[in-house]
């Protein structure tokens, strides 16, 4: 009787196994998740209310699948699949619902839900290369190296243009919590330095007006990166920035991703106090702003190209963004003082262009970035020229 006891919860233990979700609910999401519903927050309650009142959402198939798995509600997970069948190409949605509804999938079912494997779409990248690995995973087909070989098509892309990302940022969070997840690799490894910023660029690519009304996909995107790295500093200025009670989503598509990434529990900064620009010489761009206020001015300038909101003047006179001083270079030489703790870029220079100082007897140089600008350090307090 013992043995058979021992032998059923053997049996009953790798079931269980069997049916962790893969994707997205780590146990201790999905133990969260409960406890919201247990507890009945308003996250829940708007999230609740939209699975039962909003059957035509575009979103329908994600949406009984989260409810169904976090609500232990069999015919949720039955509908998510008949919807799911219905419309195949949603290939985000039909890899959740077969992942999360396990339980109620038949073998079938599973095999029609996965029968047409997405394909890589260059026009959308991050969000194609997600749609496969998460077909992948779900149809048992993922692997650390198909992850990997996705990844450096994903990359380049990236550190070339590292706004590129941002109508995507979502998906692609969604692409990096999936191999972590599944394959214990971390991508981002691959330039810790561009990922440990990237929180801070999010933030400061966001337009004055669109920090007080994000886009609900641009918040999503913010509590991503929270979820995929919450220890990381930049990422605890973005959940600041995102559980502030006036950007919470309270109806819409976004309500189910609301539900699924706002964790109340996790402490945030103060977003206002972080720096108030981003520079990447590698890639030559800044984004800098002068306040967090709606009225603020903003600019982002990458290879040349400059773009501004609410700034006078055209940058043509010095201008002061927090602690950093943006500085055009009119002439031959310019007069610069850095202060302690803060930076001056120079800029409106050609692209290359070779500069140098002297301080001390020591001589120091740099060069212009491909979009004219050239950050300064402490030793230029004083004349920087051009290289003749």
């Amino acid at each position: 009787m013992i043995r058979l006891s021992l032998v059923c919860l053997i049996a009953f233990s790798l079931h269980a196994q069997d049916i962790s979700p893969r994707l997205l609910l780590t146990a201790r999401r999905l133990h969260r998740l409960k406890l919201d519903r247990d507890r009945n927050t308003a996250r829940w309650g708007n999230f609740e209310h939209r699975v039962k009142t909003v059957p035509d959402s575009p979103q329908r198939g994600f949406e009984l699948a989260l409810y169904g798995i976090v609500a232990g509600d069999a015919p949720s997970c039955e509908a998510a699949i008949q919807w799911g069948l219905k419309h195949k190409s949603e290939y985000r949605q039909t890899a959740l619902i077969a992942d999360w509804c396990q339980p109620q999938i038949s073998e079938s079912d599973r095999v029609a839900l996965l029968a047409d494997p997405p394909a890589f779409q260059p026009n959308r990248p991050f969000t194609s290369a997600r749609n496969v690995l998460f077909s992948q995973i779900a149809r048992g087909e993922g692997s650390r190296d198909s992850a990997k070989e996705q990844w450096s098509q994903l990359l380049p892309l990236i550190q070339r243009d590292p706004r590129v990302c941002l109508p995507e940022a979502y998906a692609l969070y969604e692409f990096l919590d999936a191999a972590n997840t599944n394959f214990r690799i971390d991508l981002r490894q691959d330039d810790p330095q561009l990922f440990s910023n990237f929180p801070l660029l999010f933030l400061l690519s966001l337009h004055p007006n669109e920090v007080e009304r994000p886009q609900w996909k641009q918040r999503m995107g913010g509590l991503m990166m929270v979820n995929v790295d919450p220890n990381l500093q930049a990422s605890s200025f973005v959940q600041g920035w995102a559980m502030e009670d006036p950007r919470m989503v309270l109806d819409g598509p976004g309500v189910a991703y609301e539900f699924l990434w706002a964790n109340p529990y996790l402490p945030g900064l103060g977003y206002y106090n972080m720096n108030h620009w981003f520079y990447d010489p590698s890639a030559g761009l800044l984004l800098a702003r002068k306040s967090w206020d709606a009225s603020s001015c903003w600019v982002s300038v990458f290879h040349g190209k400059t773009d501004t909101l609410q700034c006078a003047g055209d940058l043509n006179e010095p201008t002061k963004f927090g602690k950093l001083t943006l500085m055009p270079m009119k002439e031959q030489c310019a007069q610069v003082t850095v202060q302690p703790g803060e930076a001056v870029i120079l800029s409106q220079l050609n692209p290359g262009t070779k500069l140098g100082w002297e301080t001390n007897g020591e001589k120091f140089k740099t060069h212009a970035d491909a979009s004219g600008l050239a950050l300064v350090t402490m030793s230029a307090t004083g004349r920087v020229c051009q290289a003749k």
